[in-house]
């Protein structure tokens, strides 16, 4: 049996080595434990064998779609599923188009390639795709390695996944220059994977970073914009980050400055005001829109300023010298930890303007398991919320 379960290895390694068992007979299971607890002492391995989704068979013959799952219907299967496309899939749809025409690009993921939105990419362009697995700091330093030999790689991770390769976008490709650009999934509040997957530090661990240059897309046309963009971007890495669910969007009746593509640093001043601006990033635009309509509706006579930042870092200093100069309140909303977030850098550039930053963001704690809609209550980010705060500080008269 060592042959082909190495205990020895577990055991080289101080460890004592159960198994394998199988892991779906409960019975047999439990008697192991109380045998380990009671006569063993330290580490010890208990090795299980189970298969995913044993005992559904709508999950054993998808265990993919399976991984992580939401509603569904018990009887065939069927998934439960918002209308709309996604971020994932709107992200993954114009890498393929891009694809197409340069065959410098190339994908990059860490065993979610379905969770990233390049299933379409494998199958077109399956000697392009690579698949590191569970790895994402090797996934980070291999791409780095691609764009020193003049590829451009676009790498898929979630944002709780990134946090594992912080020290490879440093040295290996923020130091270098590397024209890389990092396609950052799930970046905000993601619900009900709980704890371990909430990507609510990706702004506050990047930011810091020199020669990094960061994107938060509030709409569909953006990240397409976004991903145009980075494509001829070549002073630099790049991050796209974008929140999980469907892809919010907007017409070009609604979209007031950039219409066909990005210019680099800009904002997206949707109205111009001077008594209290409100930037939301990224998807957070959606809840600061609404919150500009709800003060417009009640204080019809304010002067509010409403802006899309689209680009983090750099940041568009033109339009946020306006704002510190000639509002009294900026309100910043956005879906990552309050400390080290847009709103505290833009504190601390501006910490001596009369004009007063308030933030909505994560507080210092960890965001538990539940609905998007629910825990946005909880840490008060949803636009009720926010506005119940912002009239109990007087803001509004």
């Amino acid at each position: 049996m060592n042959i082909i379960v190495p205990n020895i290895l577990f055991e080289d390694l101080g460890f004592k080595y159960v198994g394998p068992i199988d892991g779906h007979n409960i019975p047999r299971l439990c008697r192991i434990f109380k045998q380990v607890k009671e006569n063993m002492t330290g580490p010890v391995v208990i090795h299980l064998l189970t298969q995913k989704g044993r005992g559904l068979e709508c999950a054993v013959s998808n265990s993919t779609m399976f991984h992580g799952i939401g509603p569904y219907n018990k009887e065939n299967g069927q998934i439960d599923s918002a209308s709309g496309i996604s971020w994932s899939e709107v992200f993954g749809n114009k890498l393929c188009q891009m694809a197409v025409k340069n065959p410098k690009i190339v994908a990059v993921t860490a065993a979610m390639s379905d969770g990233t939105g390049l299933c379409d990419f494998a199958s077109k362009f399956k000697d392009r795709l690579f698949d590191v697995g569970i790895a994402e700091q090797h996934a980070v330093t291999l791409s780095a390695g691609m764009a020193i030999k003049g590829l451009k790689p676009y790498v898929a991770i979630y944002s709780s996944f990134m946090q594992r390769a912080v020290d490879q976008v440093i040295h290996d490709v923020a130091l270098q220059k590397l024209p890389v650009v990092f396609c950052i999934d799930r970046a905000g509040i993601v619900g009900e994977d709980g704890a371990t997957h909430q990507g609510v530090f990706d702004l506050s661990f990047l930011q810091f970073i020199p020669n990094l240059t960061i994107v938060a897309p509030a709409f569909d046309k953006e990240l397409c914009m976004a991903m145009e963009w980075s494509e001829s971007w070549d002073d630099g890495p790049a991050v796209i980050r974008y929140p999980r669910g469907v892809a919010a969007t907007c017409d070009d009746s609604e979209c007031s400055t950039h219409k066909d593509k990005l210019v680099y640093g800009k904002a997206d001043i949707w109205h111009e005001g001077k008594s209290i601006a409100i930037t939301g990033v990224g998807h957070s635009f959606e809840t600061a829109k609404k919150l500009y309509e709800m003060i417009l509706k009640d204080y019809p006579e304010m002067s509010v300023c409403l802006i899309n930042p689209i680009f983090i870092k750099p940041y568009d200093k033109e339009c946020y010298d306006k704002v510190y100069s000639k509002c009294k309140y900026h309100i910043v909303i956005e879906e990552n930890a309050q400390i080290g977030g847009f709103a505290s850098r833009l504190s601390l550039d501006y910490n001596l303007s009369k004009c007063k930053t308030l933030p909505f963001g994560i507080p210092d704690e960890f965001l538990q398991h539940g609905k998007i809609d629910l825990l946005r209550e909880l840490v008060g980010m949803n636009v009720e919320k926010i506005y119940e705060s912002i009239k109990g500080m007087k803001l509004l008269v």
